[in-house]
């Protein structure tokens, strides 16, 4: 196994582990199935099954339930947007909300919130030839919404370290979002 499983919380019901950056939540087509969270869970708790997922190069906590009870419920608070997601990223270049919301290339897509935040909002869909590539698509794209805080700048390293809230959970939202605003994660 390529890293060690690292348990952050476990009861009867709910296993909630520390996924680093460069592991599969599940097997992969290219990887041993080995090669992933889940897998290495299973070893320790003969119940676990996956909740959600977390793209490879994203580290971060990974809910597993205990048993099939538990994986259907966790699965509808998933789908109901009951659970509240929140993500640091770090990204290329300095963000200006109020330029990014004027500018006629994110016209429609992209608005301050009441509270200083920014909304994206850009149509997402599979990206078929290059999967599991999302793309950004007017005509067919599914809707998908991140709110977007920067917690900080630094203006000699041209980065902002960001808060990211998405809305709605489509594959590689986040790092599309970005990077269609012109701001590609870094880390």
């Amino acid at each position: 196994m390529t890293a060690s499983l690292c348990i952050e919380y476990v009861d009867d019901y709910l296993l909630i582990l520390n996924k680093p950056h460069h592991l599969l939540t599940v097997p992969g087509k290219e990887a041993a199935p080995s090669d992933c969270l889940s897998y290495m869970a299973e070893q320790v708790y003969p119940d676990a099954l996956v909740v959600h997922r977390l793209d490879m190069a994203t580290s971060g906590l990974v809910i597993m339930a205990r048993g099939k009870a538990m994986q259907s419920q966790m699965s509808a608070m998933f789908r109901d947007r009951q659970i509240h997601k929140l993500y640091t990223a770090v990204c290329h270049g300095l963000i200006d909300f109020k330029n990014l919301a004027q500018s006629i290339e994110h016209q429609n897509h992209v608005q301050i919130t009441p509270d200083n935040r920014l909304a994206v909002a850009y149509p997402m869909i599979a990206d078929w030839p290059n999967r599991p590539l999302q793309k950004i698509d007017h005509e067919i794209g599914k809707p998908s919404q991140t709110i977007i805080q920067v917690i900080s700048t630094d203006a000699k390293q041209q980065q902002c370290r960001l808060e990211l809230e998405p809305i709605t959970g489509r594959s590689h939202q986040l790092r599309l979002h970005l990077k269609t605003l012109g701001h590609s994660i870094v880390g």
